[in-house]
């Protein structure tokens, strides 16, 4: 099966935001029993981590039944429900949150992540915009998932905006670097996409899913040699064939049809 290469919507949505700060103004632990509520929360956190959720989900309703409003367990308890595929229980909560900590980048995170991935990205784009109107010096994590958002909506010329306003604050983001890159191979802008690119994999953060994005962004613009050569450093033998006739089918496509085969998800 050839190797389709698209946004990481799904895929990066709960780690966007690692490394970035969040903006927060009021305290996370303000209630009686917020200390025990914290420690249960870590407990929950690793237990996450672990791959089981609904053991988690009772840790942060406990930690809850402490600190009804506390930041970490509704955002514990929103995960868990979302891994658990409890879409709509796992909204209430994370709009519980949104209204109990308005400023805070790291809930707004959780909660516009899940609007995207529940296929409500409209929806997201006006929550992320408040917030932007409110919070100037917000952190690039939130501008790289306000580009997801216009990804996801087919506005790309939109999504590049945002991923550039994002990179204005951390502009050696690794995912912003990538996601503006494949944002323009959307919009058919290959040869911008492979220099992105190329300069992302020559640096320090370099991930094989980035060589294959330049491998496609080679493929596409024409250089198939180029495409072979960044292929081979992580595929070998047929997989790279298979990848290269993947790239000029896609280059033979009416550009309607090669854009939706560059949606398609894997």
């Amino acid at each position: 099966m050839f190797m389709q290469n698209r946004l990481l919507i799904l895929s990066l949505l709960w780690l966007v935001l690692g490394g970035c700060t969040a903006t927060q103004t009021k305290p996370e632990t303000e209630t009686p029993g917020s200390d025990t509520a914290s420690r249960l929360v870590d407990l929950g956190d690793g237990v996450v981590a672990r791959g089981e959720p609904e053991t988690a989900l009772a840790i942060f309703d406990r930690a809850l039944a402490n600190s009804p409003n506390h930041r970490g367990a509704l955002l514990g308890k929103g995960q868990a429900l979302t891994a658990l595929g409890r879409h709509a229980e796992a909204e209430t909560v994370l709009r519980q949150a949104r209204d109990i900590y308005p400023h805070s980048g790291l809930v707004l995170s959780a909660y516009a992540r899940l609007l995207i991935e529940s296929g409500r990205a409209e929806v997201a784009v006006g929550e992320l915009d408040g917030y932007f109107m409110a919070h100037p010096a917000a952190d690039a994590g939130l501008w790289n998932l306000k580009g997801l958002a216009l990804d996801a909506l087919s506005r790309h010329g939109e999504a590049e905006q945002a991923y550039t306003q994002g990179l204005a604050r951390s502009p050696q983001s690794v995912s912003l670097r990538n996601n503006l890159a494949y944002c323009l191979i959307l919009q058919g802008d290959y040869a911008r996409a492979a220099d992105l690119l190329q300069r992302l994999v020559d640096g320090e953060g370099g991930q094989p899913r980035h060589r294959q994005n330049l491998a496609l962004a080679y493929g596409l613009v024409g250089n198939q040699e180029r495409a072979r050569e960044v292929a081979r450093l992580d595929l070998q033998g047929d997989a790279v064939e298979r990848n290269l006739n993947y790239y000029q089918w896609l280059r033979d496509l009416p550009a309607p049809t090669r854009y939706q085969a560059l949606l398609r998800r894997p």
